[in-house]
C-alpha cells in the first residue's frame, strides 16, 4: 500500500481532454492517482470522462526532484490499469486497453516505496495451489496478463531480474473472486556483500545467526551459513584460521530510510566513503576492503544519492544475533541510487558516534536501488 502523508500542496491542472471533478460517483470515469516520485506519497486523485491528453502541474511543498516528478496510475472499470511517468508541466496521453472477456486479467506492478513504481514486464509467472504447480502465464511489456482460472486461493511465483548482477525471487498469495486484479508487490532489496568483522577480547567459539523480522533470506554466504555460523574467532578478527570476516548477501523487503543522506559525484566517491566511514568508526582495513570492492562497481552514473542505514534502520530488515553479546556493535549499510543529474532534495544528517569498547562487531554493506 502506498504511503499517504499530510502536506500542503497547490494544484494547477490544465485539461485538454474532457474531465470531471465531481469524484468517484460518476460512472465509468477514468481515475488518475498521482504520486510523488521520490516520496511515494499520493498527491491528488482526479477524474477524466474520456481518454486523451492531460497536463499535470502539481506544486509540492518539498519535492524530491527539481522539477517535481510523478508516477500516475490510470484506472477504469473494464480496462487494464496503466502506469505513466512525467515531470511537472508535462502532458500525458491517457489511453487504456480493454480487458479480455471471460478471463482473469490484471497487471503486475512493483511497489518501490518512495520511488516510482514499475510494471513487472515480460516475466514468466508460476501459479501454485496448495504448494503444487497449477498453471503459468507470461506478462507482456505492460505487465498485463489474461488467463483462465477458477475462483480460489493461489500463490504466484516469479523472478525479477533487477540488474545484471542480481535476481530476486518473489512469492505472493492472492484470491481470485472476480475477473480483474492488479498486483502491487512490495519491492525487495538485495543487500550486497555485507562484511561482518568480529573482534573478541579473547579467542572464543561463537554462534552467529541472522533473522529477517519482515521476511527475507540469505542467498549467498562465506563460509556456508546453513542454519547459522558456528565459528572460532581470535582477538584480531581471524575466523576459523581462514577468514577475515563473515560474508553474506540477502534479499529482504526494502524498509530503508530515504529522508537523509548525501549526493556525491562519481569522481568523489572514494574520498567521500573514506571520510564518512572513518567518521562512522571503521578502521583502515575495513575501509580499504570497502573501497577495493565498491569503487570499481559504482561507475554507471555521474552522481549517486547515498542513504546511510544505521543499526536502528537495519534492525527492521536484517538482525544479527550472537551467542555471546558484543560490547559494541557498528552496523552501516549504504543504500545507493544512481542519478543522471544532481536535482534532488535530501537532508544531510549528523553521523552517530561510535566507540570500540571490549568485544566489538562491525558490519558494512551496500544496497543498490
Amino acid at each position: 500500500m502506498k504511503k499517504v502523508i499530510t502536506m500542503i500542496i497547490s494544484i494547477t491542472l490544465l485539461f485538454i481532454a474532457s474531465c470531471d471533478k465531481t469524484g468517484p460517483d460518476t460512472k465509468n470515469n477514468i481515475i488518475l492517482e498521482i504520486y510523488s516520485d521520490g516520496w511515494g506519497t499520493l498527491l491528488q486523485t482526479i477524474y477524466m470522462e474520456e481518454e486523451g491528453d492531460i497536463v499535470i502541474s502539481i506544486d509540492q511543498e518539498n519535492p524530491y526532484y527539481d522539477p517535481p516528478q510523478y508516477f500516475i496510475y490510470a484506472k477504469r472499470a473494464g480496462f487494464y490499469t496503466n502506469l505513466y511517468y512525467c515531470n511537472k508541466g508535462d502532458t500525458i496521453n491517457v489511453h487504456l486497453a480493454p480487458i479480455i472477456p471471460d478471463k482473469f486479467c490484471g497487471v503486475l506492478f512493483m511497489d518501490n516505496g518512495y520511488f516510482a513504481d514499475n510494471v513487472i514486464a515480460n516475466t514468466d509467472v508460476t501459479i501454485k495451489k496448495d504448494s503444487i504447480y497449477f498453471d503459468a502465464f507470461p506478462t507482456d511489456e505492460h505487465g498485463r496478463f489474461a488467463i483462465n482460472i477458477p475462483f480460489d486461493s493461489y500463490t504466484i511465483e516469479f523472478i525479477d531480474y533487477v540488474c545484471v548482477q542480481d535476481t530476486i525471487y518473489y512469492e505472493e498469495d492472492f484470491f481470485v473472486d472476480n475477473s480483474y486484479k492488479d498486483f502491487s508487490i512490495y519491492c525487495h532489496s538485495q543487500m550486497d556483500k555485507p562484511n561482518i568483522y568480529i573482534y573478541p577480547e579473547y579467542e572464543m567459539e561463537l554462534d552467529v545467526t541472522i533473522n529477517f523480522p519482515n521476511g527475507g533470506s540469505i542467498v549467498q554466504s562465506i563460509p556456508e551459513y546453513g542454519a547459522g555460523w558456528h565459528i572460532n574467532v581470535k582477538p584480531l578478527g581471524l575466523i576459523n584460521n581462514q577468514y577475515e570476516y563473515l560474508f553474506y548477501e540477502s534479499q529482504n523487503p526494502d524498509l530503508c530510510q530515504y529522508s537523509s543522506g548525501w549526493v556525491i559525484k562519481r569522481d568523489d566517491l572514494e574520498k567521500f566513503f573514506v571520510q564518512n566511514m572513518t567518521a562512522s568508526g571503521f578502521n583502515q582495513k575495513e575501509i580499504a576492503d570497502f573501497i577495493e570492492y565498491w569503487i570499481p562497481i559504482l561507475i554507471d552514473y555521474p552522481f549517486y544519492a547515498i542513504y546511510p542505514q544505521y543499526s536502528a534502520d537495519l534492525e527492521k530488515m536484517v538482525q544479527l544475533n550472537f551467542s555471546e553479546r558484543p560490547d559494541s556493535i557498528l552496523r552501516l549499510v549504504y543504500e545507493v541510487k544512481g542519478l543522471h543529474n544532481n536535482n534532488i532534495n535530501i537532508s544531510s544528517l549528523e553521523i552517530p558516534k561510535f566507540e570500540r569498547i571490549g568485544f566489538t562487531v562491525v558490519e558494512w554493506g551496500v544496497i543498490r536501488k
